[in-house]
């Protein structure tokens, strides 16, 4: 079938005289019939995928074929490996009807970029998101040797992204890719209206997770500071240190048990425990059973921001936290 809607392009293009890059889309029903929906006379948003898959410049072969020269390479030279997927990120508010979200760009954390990872962006920090110009303005793209792996590599790079000053719809993008239909393939023009992609049903379990988060780094920019924590990596003899805090993470209140023995931290808040490490300044790793989670935490005026999940967490510490409570 792939074979056959490439050579209706081919003749379709034929049929006008077209010269250059184009992009002929088709509908398919899934009982291997497909039909013509249009043509555009440009590369697509989506280009990428295609590069990622093959190797080749698509960007360049377009401009190559613009100046009268012929196309690099013949359909039978191209050599297609792999998966790939591109997710839009665009700057909108996936909790107010997707309505475009507009300001400067305080924090951006972008993913590493490998052969394996491409981010294209079009903005840097305190840039200004305007109402002028489409919402979109980065695009993730990620290459696996399968969908399986390619997947678990998108959920990864996603979680890296940080975007702080204006909404994106980054929590929406990662909870469609978690989702099971998505991952056994169950798709089609009608997936979202089929499929209740529901980010708020997560947000009191990804909200103390921040909250775990938060207490570590913390604990950990004050450690030099409090002058009742033990210099020797916090251990008392026959018991646990503990330290108690009282958030506002987003529009909830959640308390927090901290305790630390032995260089393992494990903290509780509300239903969730975590075993919890610093991987880097500003970079945490929890794990719960099975489940590991990245959290990424950034300092924002008198508040610090944790982005857990394609999730991005306000906290505000009501309390002064500095003092350590053993009992």
């Amino acid at each position: 079938v792939r074979q056959q809607m490439a050579s209706a392009a081919i003749k379709a293009a034929k049929a006008i005289n077209y010269v250059g890059a184009g992009t002929v889309e088709f509908l398919f029903d899934g009982k291997d019939q497909y039909y013509f929906m249009e043509m555009n006379t440009r590369l697509q948003v989506e280009h990428p995928v295609t590069e990622m898959i093959t190797g080749e410049d698509l960007v360049e072969w377009q401009v190559k074929v613009a100046m009268g020269e012929k196309v690099p390479k013949s359909q039978n030279e191209i050599v297609q490996s792999g998966h790939a997927i591109e997710l839009r990120i665009c700057a909108e508010d996936c909790r107010n009807n997707f309505m475009p979200s507009i300001g400067p760009i305080q924090i951006l954390q972008a993913p590493v970029e490998s052969d394996s990872v491409r981010l294209d962006i079009g903005v840097k920090r305190e840039d200004a998101i305007s109402v002028y110009y489409d919402p979109m303005f980065a695009k993730l793209i990620v290459w696996g040797p399968d969908r399986k792996q390619c997947i678990e590599e998108l959920t990864t790079r996603l979680s890296e992204l940080c975007v702080a000053g204006v909404s994106t719809n980054a929590d929406y993008l990662f909870a469609i890719i978690q989702s099971n239909r998505f991952n056994d393939i169950e798709l089609s023009t009608h997936f979202l209206s089929d499929n209740s992609i529901d980010i708020a049903i997560t947000d009191t379990n990804d909200a103390e997770a921040a909250a775990c988060g938060y207490a570590l780094w913390h604990i950990n920019q004050h450690k030099s500071e409090s002058k009742n924590v033990p210099a020797v990596h916090g251990w008392r003899l026959n018991d646990r240190q503990h330290q108690i805090f009282h958030l506002k993470v987003n529009h909830l209140g959640i308390s927090v048990d901290s305790s630390h023995a032995n260089g393992v931290y494990a903290i509780q808040a509300g239903s969730s425990r975590h075993d919890i490490r610093m991987q880097t300044e500003g970079h945490c790793i929890l794990t719960k059973g099975s489940l590991t989670t990245q959290q990424y935490v950034f300092p924002l005026g008198d508040s610090v921001l944790i982005f857990n999940n394609g999730k991005r967490f306000e906290i505000f510490d009501h309390l002064d936290n500095s003092d350590f409570d053993s009992s």
